[in-house]
């Protein structure tokens, strides 16, 4: 009996469901990855780093600091050369108003009263500008700030005042009445012990003289000699009285 002719049997193609997975990178050899790594710095490389940055740090500080002082060199010089300069007020240059007037010269005085005692007044540190010249004069043992006084009365008594505490014979000189200029030379000379004062007193046939000023002195001092300073006095105050009131004779 013939065999029958096996027939193959065809199957279709089946299409895969899913990728296979690609092949992985190979890893790098052992030697390579360790040629690619950074390799730590010696001690010595970095121990040279230092000391250029230590050599480099020193030569970089005495530059800024020269550069610093002649900033502040410059500074100062700058300042002292746009600063302006204060004018020294000289109080006995300032004429009184009669003599501006007289020499046909306006009223602006030159140089003009200061205005710090103006100022002063406005802070209410004083309650006029002649109480704050008075002050001044007498705070500072200076006359000349009493010549800021306006009013002619406060003006005498700042001289006065300046004349007696501070036996400055020369600010009586300054009063306008010859008999306030007397009295205030006579309380000097006394205070002070001293006749010179005595000899600029004005002449005045009244209490205060010269003369009398003169036998005073000599007999504070109980010093005949001094009565030789009389000359031409009148009784009371005659050379003889001064030399009997001093020896008692």
């Amino acid at each position: 009996m013939t065999p029958l002719p096996q027939q193959q049997t065809q199957y279709p193609q089946r299409t895969p469901q899913y990728q296979y997975p690609q092949p992985r990178p190979q890893p790098r050899p052992q030697q390579q990855y360790l040629q690619q790594r950074p390799q730590p710095v010696q001690p010595s490389v970095i121990s040279d780093i230092k000391t250029v940055h230590h050599v480099l740090d020193k030569k970089m500080v005495i530059p800024i600091i020269a550069i610093i002082a002649l900033l502040v060199v410059a500074f100062f010089v700058y300042r002292a050369i746009t600063a302006p300069e204060e004018e020294e007020v000289v109080f006995r240059s300032i004429p009184t108003l009669e003599e501006a007037a007289g020499a046909g010269a306006e009223l602006a005085l030159a140089p003009e009263k200061p205005t710090y005692c103006a100022d002063f007044v406005k802070q209410g540190r004083y309650s006029s500008e002649d109480t704050c010249f008075a002050s001044l004069a007498e705070t500072n043992r200076n006359p000349d700030y009493c010549l800021g006084i306006d009013s002619p009365s406060a003006k005498d008594n700042c001289f006065r005042k300046v004349a007696v505490e501070f036996r400055d014979s020369a600010s009586c000189l300054e009063l306008k009445d010859d008999r306030d200029i007397a009295g205030c030379l006579f309380k000097v000379a006394a205070d002070a012990n001293s006749m010179e004062p005595c000899f600029d007193i004005p002449f005045l046939n009244g209490e205060f003289s010269e003369n009398h000023c003169v036998f005073e002195i000599a007999k504070q001092h109980n010093n005949q000699a001094v009565c030789g300073f009389i000359a031409f006095g009148e009784p009371p105050y005659t050379e003889q009285d001064c030399v009997a009131t001093v020896t008692g004779a």
